[in-house]
This record gives structure tokens, C-alpha cells and sequence, in this order.
């Protein structure tokens, strides 16, 4: 059946990151196989902001780029090096889209972490709503928005 997605992601970014941290709600003994440290959300049911809020909040480095485990791109290290050259013209950070559409793949600068509870609790959780929030910029990466549901 082929490699877990986490171990493609795991294996593409090794040595490219300071770290991977995983925010898994459910199986974390599979995860912590291709992570250095497991977080969880502490707010059920947020969605990816939450997940994002967590992570941030364990980093310790000025960014953190995240990619959602479902992803079906093949190598991430190439939507990282975009993230990069992005976020070099915006000092938050950037998110990617793929056809106009926003996608979870983003490099945010560790200091967003002040402006996601806000997000956290407002009416409206969404990825859109925190990327605004936050100052995030876009780049466009073709295919960077299929996961595994789309394909």
C-alpha cells in the first residue's frame, strides 16, 4: 500500500526544519514515529486554527511552517522553499493557495500565536479568518491543495 503520509512528510523535510511537531488529536503512537514532539489541541472541534495554535505555541523558533498530514504533494521541500521566498516580501508570513483557493500549507512567524485566540473564540474559526488576522501574504503553489480527500 506504500508509505504513511506522515512518513512522506517526515523523510521530505528532515534536515530542512529544526524540528517536526505533529498536533494529533487520536493515534498518537503513529505519529510519534515521525515526529520529534506530539501536541494536541486543546479546543475540540476548531479545526486547523486550533492545531496551527497549538504547534505555535511549542515552538521555539521565529517561523514555523506547517503542512496538513493528508497532503498527497511530492516533495513538500519544494512548497517550503516557496513558503520562503514569500515570506521574505511579508513579515508574518505566507500561506499557499492552489487555483485561488486558501489551503492550511503556510510559514507563519511564531508572534501570530498572540492574534489566534482571538480567532479562536470569534464566530468565525477559519483558516481565511486567521490568515487576515495575522498579516499573512499568498503565494501561489500549483497543487500544493490536494489532500488525500481530493484525490
Amino acid at each position: 500500500m506504500g508509505e504513511p503520509l506522515a512518513q512522506r512528510l517526515n523523510e521530505a523535510v528532515r534536515g530542512d526544519v529544526a524540528e517536526i511537531i505533529i498536533c494529533c488529536r487520536r493515534n498518537a503512537a503513529f505519529y510519534n514515529a515521525y515526529a520529534d514532539r506530539l501536541v494536541c489541541d486543546l479546543q475540540q472541534g476548531a479545526g486547523p486554527v486550533a492545531g496551527i495554535r497549538a504547534i505555535l505555541a511549542a515552538a521555539e523558533t521565529d517561523f514555523v511552517a506547517f503542512m496538513p498530514v493528508d497532503t498527497t504533494i511530492r516533495p513538500p521541500s519544494n512548497w517550503l522553499r516557496l513558503l520562503a521566498k514569500g515570506a521574505e516580501k511579508n513579515p508574518h508570513g505566507v500561506f499557499a493557495t492552489d487555483k485561488g483557493r486558501h489551503t492550511a500549507c503556510c510559514l507563519v512567524r511564531s508572534q501570530a500565536l498572540l492574534s489566534l485566540d482571538g480567532v479562536l473564540t470569534a464566530e468565525h474559526r477559519s483558516l481565511e479568518h486567521f490568515y487576515r488576522v495575522a498579516g499573512l501574504g499568498s503565494v501561489s503553489i500549483e497543487g500544493i491543495g490536494r489532500d488525500w480527500d481530493s484525490v
